[in-house]
């Protein structure tokens, strides 16, 4: 049926049974549409990168990176785009392992946006044993178990009821914003002469730029008005308001213009708390004192105890998402909902209590990569007694991890008794009755060798050493006596990708 459609419509076809071996169907399913949705996004951009290579005189494979890790050609990747899902974090955490050579860790990747903590463990990759989700869909596709938080250095922070709150959505800092548009000084002005007016909250503080994209959408009046606004100059949210004519800052028409890159959102960062300490300078430090100093004054702080009330918390932040990533064996955002919990994690976090200590120890150590991590990671393991390695390549260990990896082939097959002395064959096509266990046995051995170099091939690696596990499950009946009901053997195939592609066998 595969093959008709194919040749009939001249697409790919994307078939449950080749993505997943594992029961329920729905899920199957599930995976097998996710993949077919996913088909000519990925295999548009591969074509193009091909092109590209090729007019390079660049021979090599092109390989693609999957969310556990490993390693599939780009023909495989073309149709089996869903198993990419998670790559780039996967491509970090393997990274991380090979430069620093430990095999069991917890690695944190912060960025921007996003604080992402997954696992090593026993040199490998953690994954998620129930299958990842993809777009609130659960599927079978083996990727890494990470959690993600919006905790980065672009984090916006903000205030509001008398407390700081970091994250998780991400605004460009204003130390870009002073660098990039001459006229944001102008916006501070206006923020600073009405000071007074903002109260408790930071909220319509939030400076707006234009970012010079082309309209890719048609805008109705205000929209226009808006875009027509910024093109001039940068302006706070409270001084756009009257100027684009709506009632307040929840009437501004700026989630379209945002969704399409047309404008962007400015605060105050993490970014602009190191450029104010001295720690990272890259823009404008005079627009993050600025802004900062604002802010301070809403909070009835100078700016040196605000900054250092903020990076603190910042590093405290990645400490609880360093614990909850140990608590992966139960919903660690429980702890949330929990009020002895949250005045537990205060007591270990910020000040302990005086009639009892809260402690807890990492057995294993915490390695960072990531560009902004090496300013929070230090103060973020020590309430929990554990060491944090940063690699000198921290900030490359995506592409070293991409480089260094390896195409992974598993397949399993089964053998099932019957109790009448026949032994049928799970996991392939067609049907297969033994009377013999060792004739079953060499029979799915064969059979694996013959799928699993098929499929090491179709995945980019010319190796043929295959490693078999034999796992029998036999348990104790009442006469004491193991009742045989079933062996499944594993075979795995691990290679490095063949290095170049011989072009007279693709003609």
């Amino acid at each position: 049926m595969k093959k008709i459609i194919q040749d009939e419509t001249g697409l790919f076809v994307s078939c449950g049974h080749e993505l997943s071996d594992t029961l329920n169907f729905q899920t199957r399913a599930v995976t097998a549409m996710l993949n077919a949705m996913i088909i000519p996004r990925l295999a548009s951009l591969l074509i193009d990168l091909e092109r590209v290579l090729h007019g390079y005189n660049i021979s090599a494979p092109v390989v693609v990176v999957k969310g556990d890790g490993t390693l599939i050609s780009a023909e495989m990747a073309k149709k089996r785009p869903v198993e990419t899902i998670l790559s780039g974090p996967a491509a970090s955490v393997a990274g991380a392992r090979h430069i620093t050579g430990i095999d069991d860790a917890i690695v944190v990747d912060m960025g921007g946006t996003t604080t992402d903590t997954a696992a090593i463990s026993g040199g490998l990759v953690r994954l998620n044993e129930h299958g990842s989700m993809v777009g609130g869909h659960r599927t079978h596709v083996k990727a890494l178990d990470i959690r993600t938080v919006g905790l980065g250095g672009d984090s916006l922070i903000m205030y509001e009821k008398g407390k700081f709150k970091i994250g998780p959505k991400r605004v460009a800092p204003i130390a870009w914003l002073g660098h990039y548009y001459p006229g944001a000084g102008a916006a501070l002005d206006f923020i600073e002469n009405n000071i007074k007016h903002y109260g408790g909250t930071t909220m319509t503080m939030q400076i707006i730029a234009r970012t010079g994209a082309k309209k890719a959408i048609l805008l109705d009046p205000i929209e226009e008005k808006v875009i027509s606004l910024l093109d001039q100059r940068p302006y706070s949210m409270d001084e756009l308001v009257p100027l684009a004519g709506v009632l307040s800052e929840w009437t501004l028409p700026l989630q379209r213009l945002e969704e399409n890159f047309m404008i962007q959102r400015c605060g105050l960062t993490l970014t602009d708390l190191l450029h104010i300490d001295g720690r990272f300078r890259k823009w404008d430090t005079g627009s993050s004192e600025r802004y900062a100093g604002l802010c301070a004054f809403l909070a009835k702080r100078s700016i040196s105890e605000l900054v250092d009330q903020l990076m603190d918390m910042g590093a405290h932040q990645l400490s609880v998402e360093l614990l909850k990533h140990a608590l992966n064996d139960i919903n660690p955002d429980e702890l949330d909902k929990s009020h002895a919990c949250r005045r537990l994690i205060y007591h270990l976090l910020v000040k302990q209590h005086p009639d009892y200590e809260v402690a807890i120890n990492l057995k294993h150590p915490v390695i960072g990569i990531g560009a902004p991590i090496h300013f929070f990671l230090d103060k973020a393991v020590i309430p929990l007694k554990t060491n944090m390695i940063i690699p000198d390549d921290a900030d490359v260990a995506n592409a070293i991890g991409a480089i260094t990896s390896h195409v992974v082939v598993y397949k399993k097959l089964a053998i099932l008794h019957d109790g009448l002395g026949n032994y049928s064959i799970e996991g392939i096509s067609g049907k297969r009755q033994f009377r013999s266990l060792d004739t079953a046995d060499q029979f799915v051995r064969q059979r694996l060798t013959e799928i699993v170099h098929k499929q090491a091939m179709e995945a980019g690696t010319s190796t043929r050493t295959i490693t078999f596990e034999t796992k029998d499950h036999a348990p104790i009946i009442a006469s004491g006596d193991p009742l045989f009901v079933k062996r499944t053997i594993f075979a795995t195939l691990k290679g490095r990708p063949d290095l170049l592609i011989d072009r007279n066998k693709t003609r």
